[in-house]
């Protein structure tokens, strides 16, 4: 840690406990010195990618906002979830104002200029994924399918799906929304559990500490092996991959459509820690590695592992192709990990150019990257949520509370940047819907 830094401060997104009282607080300094925020064209120049790779910044605001996560459609058009109410509600009292939009490009030139809301008041949504004629989204308690009847860009049908999500804390909420090969969707837990109905079926299920996956054209649901916080996703052959916030990376190894075929079985954990170092291991930040308040242990390790996702295309090099990204926004980064085969799992590396750096990581410490996704023009998309405060007022101590003020400045403010080798041309996007 640099000298003379102690009066400034980092906030962190969540480690892996569950109450406050699990935390070494740290007093505040006598004088707090808040980073200024950025404007979007200083917050670009300030981000450092992969040798040969480029940075673009494709939206920002006022077009997007809150940006958590995205997700295509089979027209072209990119949806965007914004957890604006994030963390105790817009009013800072509870109200809900959880938005999803979808961003278009009029000069079909990649470049975002068309913003459309599509939903709004939503219960802090966390997930989207485009179906049949409209899109799913995950909003505690419910998982909604959402639906323009009219033509105007504005959601006019909803319909509950699914109920029962429990209400925990917002960095803890179900998510995800991944197409599996077999045409179900999984979804992770998020660690806040719930008992699970389907609305078509009436059946339902208690997800405990398990993840789990739905039919949202029958209502079925099933549970599955493990428990991820934010990113469930997988592979081209359909291996499955989670997180939490202090272990960036495992494997779900085994199953548990398979397991429970036979109760009498007690098979082995069906989670593989596939990282080279396991848990919360070390990161390479660009920002400035300043005061925290509460566990100093945590500087530089993962402690807001979120968004795992498997790149699965050769656009960016085929170096890249298979490989695990994961976002990492305490420390304004996204790491890279390159997956290797080890008997019937894997092990997680990093790549011999990046041993003391990351793949992406930026020197503005309101970058907030909190989902990354891969485009269907072959480019990674990187959701930049954009705030002062990232971490929840639950783990905030009150003396640190009063110097920070605003624990929701940045709530106007959101970017989404696109990785792209240089000289080398994007893929158009198919228009699947035609």
């Amino acid at each position: 840690m640099k000298r003379g830094l102690l009066a400034r401060w980092l906030v962190i997104a969540g480690l892996a406990v569950t109450t406050a009282t699990a935390y070494k607080e740290v007093p505040p300094p006598a004088n707090v010195v808040l980073p200024k925020a950025r404007t979007p064209a200083e917050s670009l120049a300030s981000i450092t990618v992969a040798p040969g790779l480029e940075v673009e910044l494709v939206a920002a605001e006022p077009l997007v906002m809150d940006p958590i996560d995205l997700a295509w459609g089979p027209d072209g058009k990119m949806w965007v979830v914004e957890m604006a109410d994030y963390p105790l509600g817009v009013d800072g009292a509870g109200k809900t104002g959880g938005r999803i939009r979808f961003l278009e490009s009029s000069r079909s030139d990649g470049r975002f200029d068309k913003s459309t809301l599509f939903a709004d008041g939503l219960n802090y949504p966390t997930s989207v994924a485009p179906w049949r004629s409209g899109v799913l989204v995950t909003a505690v308690p419910d998982i909604l399918y959402l639906e323009d009847t009219d033509g105007d860009g504005r959601a006019d049908k909803t319909t509950r799906l699914f109920t029962g999500l429990a209400e925990g804390n917002q960095q803890h909420l179900t998510n995800g929304l991944q197409w599996s090969l077999d045409g179900w969707l999984q979804l992770a837990n998020g660690d806040s559990g719930g008992k699970i109905q389907s609305l078509k079926t009436g059946k339902v299920i208690d997800i405990g500490r398990r993840d789990f996956r739905i039919q949202p054209d029958t209502g079925e649901i099933e549970v599955l092996a493990g428990q991820t916080q934010v990113g469930r996703n997988r592979d081209d052959w359909g291996n499955w991959f989670g997180c939490n916030n202090s272990n960036p990376s495992w494997h779900y190894a085994l199953e548990d459509q398979y397991l429970r075929r036979n109760p009498h079985l007690a098979p082995p954990n069906a989670i593989v820690s596939i990282g080279a170092i396991p848990g919360a291991s070390r990161v390479y930040p660009k920002s400035e590695t300043i005061a925290r308040f509460n566990d100093p242990h945590g500087h530089n390790h993962f402690t807001s592992a979120c968004g795992t996702m498997i790149y699965r295309d050769t656009l960016l090099g085929t170096e890249y192709a298979g490989n695990l990204f994961t976002s990492e926004p305490v420390h304004n980064l996204v790491s890279r990990a390159e997956l290797r085969p080890s008997g019937v799992t894997f092990k997680a590396e990093r790549a011999a150019t990046e041993q003391t750096s990351e793949f992406f990581a930026s020197s503005d410490n309101w970058s907030r990257f909190a989902g990354v996704r891969a485009g269907p023009d072959g480019a990674l998309y990187i959701a930049d949520m954009y705030r002062l405060v990232i971490e929840h007022p639950k783990w905030i101590p009150d003396a640190w509370q009063k110097q920070l003020g605003d624990l929701r400045a940045g709530e106007k403010q959101g970017r989404i940047y696109r990785v792209r080798p240089k000289g080398v041309a994007l893929r158009p996007v198919p228009r699947l819907d035609r």
